[in-house]
């Protein structure tokens, strides 16, 4: 399974000391793609069946999408 490689409190610490928070979450999340280009197709190829991949990509996509919402909107009651 591929996670984030910054925790959450990371991320919203990084941000915090930032000004220009929307460049650095541009970047942040430009890296955590470069990641995943290179693993997923290597971690696909080593599952057995169809269920699997399907499985793994939701799981990948989730975790983005999870990581994009946090780069972009570290405290949602704002």
């Amino acid at each position: 399974m591929v996670v984030p490689s910054a925790s959450s409190a990371t991320v919203v610490a990084q941000l915090s000391d930032r000004t220009d928070q929307t460049e650095t979450a541009d970047l942040m999340l430009k890296n955590e793609c470069k990641k995943l280009k290179r693993s997923i197709p290597n971690h696909v190829l080593s599952l057995m069946n169809e269920t699997q991949i399907r499985s793994y990509l939701k799981t990948v996509t989730t975790k983005l999408s999870e990581a994009a919402d946090l780069l972009y909107n570290p405290d949602p009651k704002a």
